[in-house]
């Protein structure tokens, strides 16, 4: 919504105290917590904090592994759209290279 440093402190605090709901299980609903983490990961990098993106990023694809969804499916590839505007960075174009092979 405009404010990641806001959306990054919700999404924190969120999952401290949330941990048995579907966004932040990840063992029981694996989809859900991918959702939470591609949102997670922009909101790190709306704040310019790539390193921290990318990490969160190859955690929800990680998560989304085994798992059809197309809500989640869309949500990571909003994701690998707006990590590509920064294909310059080595991180991320590791990242796009990972994900253009799974």
């Amino acid at each position: 919504m405009g404010n990641p440093k806001r959306a990054l402190t919700h999404f924190q605090e969120a999952s401290t105290v949330h941990t048995s709901q579907e966004a932040y299980n990840g063992d029981a609903f694996p989809r859900g917590h991918a959702i939470y983490l591609a949102r997670l990961a922009e909101a790190h990098l709306g704040l310019g904090d790539v390193d921290a993106a990318v990490a969160t990023a190859h955690d929800a694809v990680d998560r989304m592994g085994g798992v059809t969804s197309a809500r989640g499916t869309s949500t990571l590839e909003d994701l690998r759209t707006k990590l590509a505007r920064r294909r310059g960075i080595p991180a991320v174009a590791d990242f796009l290279d990972y994900t253009d092979t799974e």
